[in-house]
């Protein structure tokens, strides 16, 4: 197992907070998703890698942890409970801090997933077709690899991404998963080379 020591606790319930913050349910349900969240953090520590901060680990695992959590309640949630208990709060902070804080958290939760779950040549065919709008020709091109392999890697990558985007979806709207998505590609492009054309 790998030495944990480095791992900040507090930093991984501070963004198992700043998820739960948002979220318009009871306490009761945010201290069990909160305590089911540190606990999961807590069983793969040992898998935590060390390439997301610690605080976008936490808001990750905490998502899960509810996403989990309504998948068990129903298979078909009753009409409106999305409504009711996903909505972002309002409460204590500015609407357009709180979005910025939404977006960039569920980007760099994303971002994470990307890493850990994808080879870094498919992330950046990802950036190049779905940021930059690159033809399957001209990334094959600059790669120097067949168009066919272009497109078949990115057909396991969209594959891979489709489930999380669909829960960011469930959870948050189509329209603000695209936003978080595109946020992403953003941050991916700024972090993983692409290949000029």
């Amino acid at each position: 197992m790998k030495d944990t020591t480095n791992i900040d606790w507090e930093l991984v319930r501070s963004g198992v907070r700043k998820y739960l913050a948002r979220l318009r349910i009871e306490k009761d349900d945010k201290d069990d998703i909160e305590q089911e969240a540190m606990l999961r953090a807590w069983k793969h520590r040992g898998g935590y890698r060390g390439d997301s901060k610690q605080d976008v680990w936490g808001f990750s695992i905490a998502r899960n942890a509810h996403m989990t959590e309504l998948t068990k309640e129903a298979r078909i949630p009753p009409t409106g409970c999305l409504d009711e208990c996903c909505l972002v709060s309002t409460e204590n902070t500015p609407p357009e801090q709180e979005a910025l804080d939404t977006y960039d958290l569920e980007a760099e939760a994303l971002v994470a997933f990307v890493r850990g779950a994808m080879l870094p040549e498919r992330i950046g065919l990802v950036v190049d077709r779905e940021y930059h709008g690159r033809e399957y020709s001209s990334i094959a091109v600059a790669r120097g690899i067949p168009i066919g392999t272009v497109r078949s890697n990115l057909a396991r990558a969209r594959k891979v991404l489709h489930k999380k985007i669909a829960a960011i979806g469930l959870e948050l709207g189509v329209d603000e998963a695209k936003k978080i998505f595109h946020r992403t590609l953003e941050i991916l492009n700024e972090r993983v080379p692409t290949k000029e054309v």
